[in-house]
């Protein structure tokens, strides 16, 4: 093909041309620019959401620790409370094994001496015959365990001064 046309148009073609190419040129540019900052954009975007996502993600986990603090706070104090509760289990009310005593005692006998050491107690007293003897001996042996009447108690027949230990 042969081109006909004279000098300077054909330098206006060329120039018109280069204006395309180069208006080609800053549209690509200006949409390589407009998918930069759009994707820096969404990018942001995103990372804001898994920032928050993760700070959602400790302060669940700080309060899951406030949590398992409580837990071994609570944990603490019911160790506390059962050693309190076995304490006053393992407690053992005098009160009480002196009205046992009493109740298993005979009508016309009395103590004249009584002690505790732990979880045994020894009496000491006066009963007048070896069959009361015999009596508060069976009373004691139905409340207490370990009732032991030493021989000596069973020497006299009347007016006998008896010496028992028993585990409360």
């Amino acid at each position: 093909m042969i081109n006909l046309l004279p000098d300077s148009e054909k330098k206006e073609l060329i120039k018109i041309e280069k204006e395309k190419i180069q208006i080609i040129i800053l549209v690509l540019l200006n949409f390589f620019l407009i998918c930069l900052i759009l994707l820096s954009l969404f990018l942001n975007i995103y990372f804001n959401s898994q920032l928050r996502t993760k700070q959602s993600l400790i302060e669940s986990l700080k309060e899951f620790e406030k949590d398992k603090e409580f837990e071994k706070e609570i944990e603490e104090i019911n160790e506390e409370l059962v050693k309190i509760n076995n304490f006053f289990q393992e407690k053992v009310y005098y009160s009480e094994v002196l009205k046992e005593i009493i109740e298993a005692l005979p009508k016309d006998a009395h103590l004249d001496r009584f002690s505790f050491s732990e979880n045994k107690a020894s009496l000491d007293g006066f009963i007048l015959s070896r069959e009361d003897l015999l009596i508060f001996q069976e009373r004691l042996q139905e409340r207490f365990q370990e009732v032991n009447f030493p021989p000596l108690n069973w020497v006299e027949r009347k007016n006998i001064n008896f010496f028992v230990t028993f585990l409360i």
